[in-house]
């Protein structure tokens, strides 16, 4: 099942060493960017992306500050980098920057944002969706029988999230399909393990609802490929 909503803080527990931040329409995204970020934005042209870049930014933006202790969001900037998530710099008083040592995914949808950081596990990955995104008569394309068992619990739309969740933390490229990766769940859709062609790792997970309406996934691969 998933968890209730949460009250809207904007950074959330997954467990240590991890941190989960949100970003809503009403958060002021614009005023913690850096004038390169700035510029990656003005080249978003659709206002709705715009939107949905900003919430994942700024998310993101927290997360990082939630696992690193930094305290001025300002001086956290994200670099883009095509097909993967921003790479997390950091900028010290002087202006010197640094990379961070840290794994990061982000996600958005309709003017929402979500994000995870983590300092220790090199691969994670986070989704978020609408609730009722995917039909029940779909599933057959992206989930294998195992998984559809888990599905007819937890619902379709969840069950696609922890897969793009799974998929974003593999580091999946867009010739890879869903139908090559399974999930390893508990009964009340916990993961356990990703099988990805056949070679399984160890996993945990991470499902709930932040706002009324959309459902939220954060998978973290905690093994190596056996």
């Amino acid at each position: 099942m998933l968890a209730a909503p949460h009250q809207l803080a904007p950074t959330l527990s997954l467990e240590a060493p991890f941190a989960i931040a949100l970003a809503q329409p009403s958060d002021r995204a614009g005023r913690f960017l850096s004038r390169n970020e700035r510029a990656e934005l003005g080249l978003v042209v659709n206002g709705p992306r715009r939107a949905d870049w900003c919430a994942g930014r700024l998310a993101a933006k927290r997360s990082v500050a939630a696992v690193t202790g930094i305290g001025q969001l300002a001086s956290i900037e994200l670099r883009g980098r095509p097909g993967a998530a921003p790479t997390a710099i950091s900028h010290d008083c002087t202006g010197m920057a640094r990379a961070l040592p840290l794994a990061l995914s982000l996600t958005h949808c309709d003017g929402f944002g979500a994000a995870v950081a983590s300092a220790t596990f090199a691969r994670v990955g986070i989704d978020l969706e609408r609730e009722w995104t995917v039909a029940p008569s779909h599933t057959r394309y992206f989930l294998t029988d195992a998984e559809r068992a888990v599905a007819a619990e937890i619902g379709p739309t969840a069950m696609w999230t922890l897969k793009e969740a799974a998929w974003k933390a593999l580091g999946c490229g867009d010739d890879t399909f869903f139908t090559a990766i399974e999930l390893c769940c508990t009964p009340g859709g916990q993961v356990r393990a990703v099988s990805v062609f056949g070679a399984e790792i160890a996993a945990t997970s991470r499902l709930s609802m932040p706002w009324p309406g959309f459902v939220l996934a954060v998978v973290a691969l905690t093994g190596d490929l056996q």
